[in-house]
């Protein structure tokens, strides 16, 4: 993938001082998932494995679909 993602960021998103937080989550050909929270108020959080909140709401939102099939 290299970096043309950072350079479209870069483009699009600029010197924009209304943004207050960025993520950056990485999905490694093996599985690996990362993640970077960017603040302008702080340094920048890493995640390292699997994000929780993520998989909860994928699973609520498939509970949802289920439930509508349902009816």
């Amino acid at each position: 993938m290299g970096l043309n993602w950072l350079k479209y960021l870069e483009q699009h998103v600029g010197d924009d001082d209304d943004i207050e937080e960025v993520e950056v989550k990485v999905e490694y050909e093996d599985g690996t998932k990362k993640k970077w929270i960017f603040t302008d108020s702080q340094d920048p959080v890493y995640e390292d494995g699997e994000d929780e909140e993520d998989e909860e709401d994928d699973a609520e939102g498939d509970d949802s679909e289920d439930d509508s099939d349902e009816d």
